[in-house]
């Protein structure tokens, strides 16, 4: 090609070479969600989850490791709650009814009544309430200590009614057992998987 006829053509092919390159980036990339998509997104995540000793509601041992390698929602409540526990918890099964056949995906409960939420109190509350939700109870001690690295403030509430005052917020925590999302109420099962999409393909893009 003459130098001539490539300062005539040269430009625009070279712009039509870069638009399909990035064309092509795209077409082959999946794009990431925009950025009012992933409302509830936490990041950067920081580290994953130190190891922590549970159990479930059918008395199986649960730690960190349980989180690794899948989706998980998590949150924190107890068998006694009246309102938000019972609200919050039917919400996470409507969910995880949706979303039945993701295997990468489970659905968690954590007492912060370990005096009362022992792994059969928990199995007679979840199978009414909840039945595909995970229940965790365990010691004062390790139950703290997950909250506080997840960031869950929990106390007695100051009402003459008692109970334990919490969040009604669900965490969610991504396959390197990082917390990378909270939703806040309401909770609308369709909203909440439509927002844990975006999530998981912003958490995809960035890797």
């Amino acid at each position: 090609m003459s130098k001539a006829l490539f300062e005539k053509i040269g430009p625009p092919l070279l712009l039509l070479i870069v638009v399909s390159a990035a064309g092509a980036f795209f077409v082959f990339r999946p794009p990431a969600p925009a950025t009012n998509e992933i409302e509830g997104l936490l990041w950067p995540p920081g580290d994953p989850l130190p190891d922590f000793v549970l159990r479930t509601q059918r008395g199986d041992t649960f730690g960190a490791d349980n989180l690794k390698g899948r989706w998980s929602w998590m949150f924190f409540g107890y068998t006694e709650c009246a309102d938000i526990c019972p609200t919050t918890l039917r919400a996470m099964n409507r969910v995880a009814d949706k979303m039945t056949g993701d295997p990468q995906t489970q659905f968690i409960f954590v007492s912060i009544d370990p005096d009362h939420d022992s792994p059969e109190q928990m199995r007679r509350y979840l199978d009414t309430m909840a039945p595909k939700v995970i229940g965790l109870s365990g010691s004062a001690d390790e139950i703290s200590r997950l909250a506080r690295k997840l960031g869950i403030a929990h106390e007695p509430a100051t009402n003459p009614a008692g109970g334990i005052e919490h969040t009604a917020a669900i965490l969610l925590i991504d396959p390197r057992a990082r917390r990378v999302g909270i939703f806040t109420p309401p909770h609308d099962a369709g909203t909440l998987i439509k927002r844990f999409d975006a999530i998981r393909r912003f958490v995809a893009a960035s890797r």
